[in-house]
């Protein structure tokens, strides 16, 4: 890396093209600058500065070398200007969620990214311990996940409670009365990779007396898409219980029931990010655009229910 001191030295004598100027210039003496210069040449291996009949001349070396440091310092001034300026329209975001949060997510990042086309906008769908992994690792900047992270290293912030809703097929389901065991267990339930996990807590709250584990239901189908689960149920090949946002996304809503639960079991939805890590004022952005679309999903649940 050539010495600073030289190169600053070069620059001042190009611009005076006096040795004695350049020396009173850098508070220095005559034989110092001549030092500096002679250094820079050594350093490089070619001469820069020549002297015709006592007159100063930059050699072609030199005035290749002057340009390069011009550009050198238009560029650093370029990086200093960029790094002081935080535009909430550009730069890249990396987010992770779990499916059907997912949805909502990218759903919400693609109307962003239409509007700022300087944003760069990438989604991870995982599973929520998956997600959680993706931001410890540095993988992504920010994790909406559905359950509660213990990591000292990560800040969280619940943002809501999302409930478990149990689906069934619309053409089964009797209009008068609770909805009995015995049914469900006919019709067996629809798979899915979280599906275990929440036919366990919603139905063991809910049937106390008859549910024996979600591994003993009987099951015609599964499926790892979670936009297609309705359709199964749909198509009358089973139950599943899913997120709250999940039924609210689908396509297949209305070609289903959502059977009312005597007891509520709900997720939490909370969004995690690095500890003492201070983030560009993008995210703050898309955090709210997110948030915004969050509550309205939830929201318009809540008042068709009341």
């Amino acid at each position: 890396m050539i010495h600073p001191d030289w190169v600053r030295t070069f620059e001042t004598l190009a611009q005076l093209k006096n040795f004695t100027a350049t020396a009173r210039r850098l508070g220095m003496t005559q034989p110092g600058v001549s030092q500096h210069l002679k250094k820079l040449e050594l350093e490089l291996g070619v001469p820069l500065v020549g002297r015709a009949r006592g007159a100063f001349q930059l050699l072609p070396s030199g005035e290749r070398l002057l340009e390069y440091l011009r550009d050198l310092s238009a560029g650093e001034k370029k990086l200093r200007e960029g790094l002081r300026e935080d535009r909430p329209e550009r730069g890249t975001c990396r987010i992770a969620a779990p499916g059907s949060l997912g949805l909502l997510v990218y759903d919400t990042l693609l109307e962003v990214g239409r509007e700022c086309p300087e944003l760069r906008l990438d989604l991870t769908v995982a599973p929520s311990l998956s997600a959680e992994r993706h931001l410890e690792q540095g993988e992504v900047d920010l994790a909406y996940l559905n359950h509660m992270p213990r990591s000292e290293h990560l800040e969280v912030t619940k943002l809501a409670e999302e409930r478990l809703v149990l689906v069934v097929p619309r053409s089964r389901v009797r209009r008068r009365g609770p909805l009995e065991w015995s049914a469900l267990a006919a019709w067996g339930l629809v798979r899915h990779p979280d599906g275990t996990r929440l036919a366990e807590r919603l139905l063991s709250a809910n049937f106390p007396r008859d549910f024996r584990g979600a591994d003993r239901l009987p099951s015609r189908t599964s499926i790892n898409q979670i936009n297609r689960i309705l359709e199964a149920v749909a198509a009358g090949l089973g139950f599943t219980v899913i997120q709250e946002l999940a039924y609210l996304r689908s396509p297949f809503r209305e070609k289903v029931e959502l059977v009312e639960m005597r007891v509520p079991v709900t997720d939490p939805i909370v969004l995690a990010r690095a500890r003492h890590r201070e983030l560009p004022s993008r995210f703050a952005f898309v955090q709210g655009r997110i948030s915004e679309a969050l509550g309205a999903s939830l929201g318009r649940r809540r008042s068709r229910r009341g």
